[in-house]
């Protein structure tokens, strides 16, 4: 059972140079206790669709879309005061910067409290107290640490801080956005361990925002591939990594290197700006595509190459 669905979401930017679209017609399903990764290049649109979905956009941003429906309920149907009753207790969110998610003049054990008490108040302050530092305990920050302010915690541990605010209120679905930037390989481990645990023994659901195909990898059930704003390609993570049907995934695949890796400098591609002519027109890969067609100039249908399987190309799973 499928705890959110998206369908055609479409998010733009007002600018001085008129209207961006930073979402174009995005679509996909996140079941109930899986975690689903949305993957792509700086400017592809991921963390939009995040700040969309909890309903926190900018000023000079717009969406709309034919449904977002978490957990039976259409999210595109509340009112603000509704939408805000519903962050951290239905949908919370891992932040990408934990510095700047942090008050660097309150203690960190205060925030997560005050995100407690604000989003259950029906508990009395004991009890809060308590769900705080059982929180602050499942993510490993130590008890005699719980009042030290921000800049006194390593990137490491204001990251599971920020994962503790998110989780202090058992919400159903959680959006992490590049939970692990900007830290070591060995801490960006422990934070995904840790996601993973705390997903199985809570069974919820992790919507997982990242730029990096191997951390997506690691931890996702489900992917999907984005691409200047558009979904270019989903499906299971053996359907993506093993038989990926889009040339941009396999592009993308080509660019991520290893230790064991003997193919010299890896492949690399760009993403079209909004100026760039033909950027919205047909194929949003089209101008990059070893593969591109006259056809290409048109834009491409949706084909199921599997139940769980999709690609947004003309050539399907014949894509070379």
């Amino acid at each position: 059972m499928d705890l959110l669905t998206v369908d055609n979401l479409t998010v733009q930017y007002l600018s001085r140079r008129g209207c961006v679209t930073a979402v174009d017609r995005v679509s996909f399903a996140l079941p109930r206790g899986q975690c689903f990764g949305l993957v792509g290049e700086s400017g592809s649109g991921k963390s939009t669709i995040g700040a969309a979905l909890m309903r926190l956009l900018p000023p000079n941003g717009r969406m709309r879309a034919d449904g977002i429906v978490l957990d039976g309920e259409e999210l595109t149907r509340l009112g603000e005061e509704e939408m805000r009753q519903r962050r951290w207790r239905k949908v919370s969110m891992v932040f990408q910067a934990a510095m700047n998610a942090l008050n660097p003049v309150k203690r960190v054990e205060d925030q997560v409290m005050e995100a407690v008490r604000t989003h259950l108040p029906e508990l009395g302050t004991p009890e809060a107290a308590r769900q705080v530092r059982q929180w602050f305990a499942r993510v490993g920050i130590p008890d005699n640490r719980r009042r030290d302010y921000p800049h006194q915690y390593s990137g490491g541990m204001r990251q599971r801080a920020v994962i503790a605010m998110a989780l202090s209120c058992h919400p159903a679905l959680v959006i992490a956005d590049e939970p692990t930037t900007a830290l070591d390989v060995i801490v960006q481990d422990q934070i995904l361990s840790l996601l993973g645990s705390l997903r199985r023994a809570r069974d919820m659901s992790i919507l997982l925002i990242s730029h990096d195909i191997s951390v997506v990898a690691d931890v996702c059930d489900r992917i999907g591939v984005l691409y200047a704003g558009r979904m270019v390609e989903s499906g299971t993570r053996r359907e993506v990594f093993e038989a990926p049907a889009h040339p941009y995934t396999r592009t993308l695949l080509a660019a991520h290197i290893t230790l064991a890796d003997r193919r010299g400098t890896p492949k690399t591609v760009s993403l079209p700006g909004p100026e760039e002519p033909g950027a919205a027109a047909g194929c949003c890969f089209r101008q990059r595509c070893p593969a591109c067609q006259p056809i290409c100039r048109q834009s491409p249908p949706w084909h199921w190459l599997s139940r769980t399987h999709g690609v947004r190309c003309h050539k399907g799973d014949r894509s070379t």
